[in-house]
């Protein structure tokens, strides 16, 4: 998940929406963004309206079927909807990437590139960070800022693309791009922005998946086309990446890989098949070396 919108655009819809509500800009925050007088920031609504919706459906049509995620609304955050798998994950997707800050993340600037409906926004959000989310979907960028205010979350959400991001460099303690760089035509600029956007000692906390046969078998044929626990055309195998393309690629703009550690479901195939026949939750992971489908990891702007 990403967004088509040019920097330049946004800041200039940021001040036309400033100047109509008959205000200054006011202070900038800390990600760089003017608010409004009301406190608020450009949503998704407010970008829409200003954007070219032929050339936004020229540009979403990629490989994968972007568009599906305008059509979840609520089903985001459905236990039993077509997200759940995702849900399921989310708690040791989290827990990872909690640990890798090995400090308090309150006051942390962090932007969730490619935030869906916001999972991992909410949690480092929970935790006191001050997230900014921005995916490509106008109604999953609603749906990640209207679920985060029901519960009582702070979780800022702009429309914007991972490629071009409308924010000055060195804006942010950390970048974290989960779920998002196999979604994408061009990764390796959506990690070059990523480290532009980074203060130096930053960290980019990212998860995707691993081009293999496994990977085609499980999350292709098996998730989306037998089991269609993940919705079809979500995935376009010839974009997943392999741990050293991803490796290079951090390096060749700037960053430091430190750790990279595989997330599958834990005793595979057997124990899922374990699991569902003796009643419990099939679905658990576990983070560990087995790269083969899924694998996450972080990365460090050198000081």
């Amino acid at each position: 998940l990403s967004v088509f919108f040019a920097p330049q655009l946004f800041q200039e819809l940021l001040k036309r929406k400033n100047g109509e509500r008959g205000g200054p800009a006011g202070p900038r925050s800390g990600f760089g963004l003017s608010p409004s007088p009301t406190g608020g920031y450009a949503s998704p609504e407010v970008v829409r309206s200003r954007w070219n919706e032929r050339e936004a459906a020229q540009t979403a049509q990629t490989a994968m079927d972007n568009r599906y995620y305008d059509e979840l609304g609520q089903a985001w955050w459905d236990p039993a909807g077509p997200m759940a798998v995702l849900l399921r994950m989310n708690p040791l997707r989290y827990w990872y990437f909690r640990s890798i800050l090995r400090e308090d993340p309150k006051g942390i600037r962090l932007l969730d590139a490619g935030c869906g409906g916001g999972f991992l926004a909410e949690a480092f959000a929970a935790d006191g960070a001050e997230v900014l989310g921005l995916d490509l979907s106008f109604r999953s960028a609603r749906t990640a800022r209207d679920h985060a205010a029901r519960e009582g979350l702070r979780v800022r959400v702009v429309s914007g693309r991972a490629e071009h991001l409308p924010f000055p460099a060195a804006a942010f303690d950390a970048v974290l791009l989960a779920d998002l760089l196999e979604h994408l035509d061009d990764y390796r600029a959506a990690l070059a922005e990523s480290c532009r956007v980074l203060r130096p000692g930053g960290l980019l906390l990212y998860e995707t998946a691993n081009r293999t046969l496994l990977s085609r078998i499980g999350a292709v044929w098996v998730m989306e086309r037998i089991l269609r626990k993940i919705p079809a055309g979500s995935h376009d195998w010839e974009s997943f990446i392999r741990p050293a393309e991803l490796v290079e690629a951090l390096e060749t703009c700037g960053l430091r890989n430190q750790e990279l550690k595989g997330i599958a479901l834990k005793g595979g195939v057997p124990g899922l098949l374990l699991r569902a026949a003796s009643g419990r939750d099939p679905w658990v992971f576990e983070i560990g070396s087995d790269t083969r489908i899924s694998y996450l990891g972080h990365a460090i702007k050198p000081a």
